[in-house]
C-alpha cells in the first residue's frame, strides 16, 4: 500500500486488490503465484508447499481486452486473448512485447506499423504487440524490451526469438 509500493503492486498485478494478499515468486523461472483461498494456517501451508514442490499454478497478468483490436494496423494482444490470437494454428504471428516507457520500443513503433501495413492483405500473417508491463503468458519470456517473437503457423507454435541487432524494416 502507498505510493512506494506501486512498482511491486504493478509487477504482481495487485492494483485495486484488497489486502492482505499472499504471494509466491520463483525468481529463476520468473513465475508468480497468488494464493486464492481464504487465509488460514492450513491454506497457507498448502499454498507454500505447492509453490515449493512446483504444483502451484502460476498467475499471469492481463489487461482488459481492448475495444479496438488494432492500433495503426498492429493487432493488440492481451494475456486473456493470447491463445486465441497468437496460438491460432492457421496464422504466422510476429509479436513485439514492449513497455510503454521503453525508448527502443518507441523507436521501433513506426517501423513495426509499416511492417503491419505491408502484411495487411496477407490473411495468414498477424503483426501483433503486447504491453509486457500489463500482460504475461506462459509462452512469453521477455527479459528486456522490446522482445520480438515469431510464432509460426502449425501445431507446435514454439516461439522463435528475433535476436538480430538490426530492427529495420528490411531485416
Amino acid at each position: 500500500e502507498g505510493t512506494n509500493a506501486a512498482p511491486i503492486t504493478q509487477f504482481f498485478g495487485l492494483e485495486g486488490m484488497p489486502s492482505p494478499v499472499v504471494l509466491g515468486f520463483h525468481m529463476e523461472a520468473n513465475k508468480k503465484y497468488k494464493m486464492t483461498d481464504k487465509i488460514s494456517a492450513e491454506t497457507l501451508k498448502t499454498f507454500a508447499e505447492s509453490v515449493l514442490d512446483g504444483t502451484a499454478k502460476p498467475d499471469y497478468k492481463s489487461a482488459e481486452i481492448p475495444e479496438k483490436p488494432t492500433e495503426d494496423g498492429v493487432t493488440v494482444v492481451v494475456g486473456k486473448q493470447f491463445d486465441e490470437i497468437v496460438l491460432d494454428e492457421s496464422k504466422d504471428v510476429l509479436l513485439e512485447v514492449y513497455a510503454p516507457w521503453c525508448g527502443h520500443c518507441k523507436q521501433l513503433a513506426p517501423i513495426y506499423t509499416k511492417l503491419a501495413k505491408r502484411f495487411k492483405s496477407v490473411d495468414s500473417v498477424v503483426i501483433a504487440k503486447m504491453d509486457g508491463t500489463e500482460n504475461e503468458h506462459e509462452m512469453v519470456e521477455a527479459k528486456g524490451y522490446p522482445t520480438i517473437l515469431f510464432y509460426p503457423a502449425g501445431q507446435s507454435k514454439t516461439p522463435v526469438s528475433f535476436d538480430s541487432g538490426d530492427r529495420s524494416l528490411a531485416a
